[in-house]
């Protein structure tokens, strides 16, 4: 039995991931006549591209995205996790020629230096960097098989240290020299890449520059970018994993759709942001208009509340729709800076109307659609109405988001 390593959902270069994985399945479609390709990202390690055609040929990918003025050696945890990673998956693959590892980082690499890990296990250090070796594919180096063989056999040891729980090494431990090198010659070591932003550019060429790229989409190579990236990050929030993987075909129906909408509205990405929104008012809508206005009309409020109980049913109904997210979110930041701006200019010592409440209400709603429908020359929003945004507003009030106070 060997250690689960799937990635968690807040690994660190997340959005490094995604680009890396479209850039992979591009590539593939640049160099084949009838691309094969499925994907995903969190799948096994960072990044997972299989290749169905040919010699079915998998590629796992870690990626580390860090300060490119830090380095890394063989023995830092993140290189050295990331071996006994490999080797479990390589082992499983029962030493396949058609397994592809890639490390790919930001930072640089350095030269190892005497550690308790060295002194321990009696390790006769290369006099350059390991890492530099195995870049160079080096591999026949004085003292670097027999030092990466010790580093990853400890490393190995201390992460299955547990009882009944030993992992392979039992098979390590017997594994050749030539087994070692044909183990280290499947990596393919990248370090000083671009990080996320750099990243993001050079994959925009590479949209312009793909076969499905057409003279009508030009201008749009951001827009589709934006639509994969999406089509990533949505398939990750699947919890059947078969379910996770995303064909080149549908990277092609990406291109198509960019050619047949002349506008080519993509997904509001600030659906993400709702998930991180404060929630600290525990007041209903009743109890807030009451708490500034102890006047106002019972019979509204009764009106106000069915609207609300509308509104959520209404989001019951496209609970798993990201566009919602990202309308509500919208929705929310106008009305919380506008009722920002207008409590904190109206004098306090006057009480607030019930008409004052009424138009600030009707206000709200009538500059919030106009909000949204500017967006929507943009973004894609799969339900969008000013019914619909009436009740999203009173429903915001309800809950704890927005007050009169």
């Amino acid at each position: 039995m060997t250690i689960n390593r799937e990635a968690s959902d807040k690994t660190k270069g997340f959005r490094l991931q995604k680009i890396r994985v479209i850039e992979y399945m591009l590539d593939g479609i640049a160099t084949c006549e009838k691309p094969q390709f499925y994907s995903a990202i969190e799948h096994i390690e960072d990044v997972y591209v299989k290749d169905r055609a040919d010699d079915g040929s998998e590629t796992l990918e870690e990626n580390k995205n860090y300060n490119p003025d830090t380095s890394f050696t063989f023995n830092s945890h993140e290189v050295i996790n990331t071996m006994v990673s490999f080797i479990d998956i390589w082992l499983k693959n029962q030493f396949s020629d058609n397994l592809k590892l890639s490390f790919y980082s930001t930072n640089s690499y350095g030269k190892e230096g005497t550690s308790n890990v060295v002194r321990n296990n009696g390790i006769n250090l290369p006099d350059k960097a390991i890492l530099e070796l195995l870049i160079d594919k080096n591999y026949d180096y004085k003292d670097l098989i027999p030092s990466i063989k010790k580093f990853i056999i400890a490393e190995y040891k201390a992460q299955y240290d547990k009882p009944g729980h030993p992992g392979r090494i039992d098979v390590i431990e017997k594994m050749s020299d030539n087994q070692w090198r044909k183990f280290i010659s499947s990596i393919d070591w990248k370090f000083g890449e671009f990080d996320e932003v750099a990243k993001k550019q050079e994959v925009l060429d590479k949209i312009k520059a793909c076969k499905h790229f057409s003279t009508s989409q030009v201008g749009k190579e951001a827009s589709i970018f934006a639509e994969l990236m999406e089509m990533y990050d949505e398939r990750q929030n699947i919890k059947d994993p078969t379910e996770k993987f995303i064909h080149s075909s549908e990277i092609e129906l990406v291109f198509i759709r960019a050619s047949s909408d002349p506008n080519h509205l993509i997904a509001d990405p600030v659906w993400q942001l709702w998930a991180t929104m404060p929630q600290s008012d525990s007041r209903n809508l009743k109890d807030k208009i009451i708490d500034v206005c102890t006047s106002y009309s019972e019979r509204k409020i009764e009106q106000h509340a069915l609207k609300v109980a509308r509104s959520l049913i209404e989001q019951s109904s496209f609970v798993t729709d990201k566009s919602l997210l990202s309308l509500k979110y919208r929705v929310f930041e106008h009305c919380n800076d506008f009722l920002l701006a207008y409590l904190g200019n109206r004098d306090v010592s006057n009480p607030i109307t019930e008409q004052e409440i009424d138009e600030l209400l009707k206000k709200l709603i009538e500059e919030a659609n106009d909000v949204i429908n500017n967006l929507s020359k943009k973004f894609s929003y799969t339900y969008n109405n000013q019914k619909l945004i009436d009740g999203l507003i009173l429903e915001l009030f309800d809950s704890c988001y927005l007050a009169f106070d």
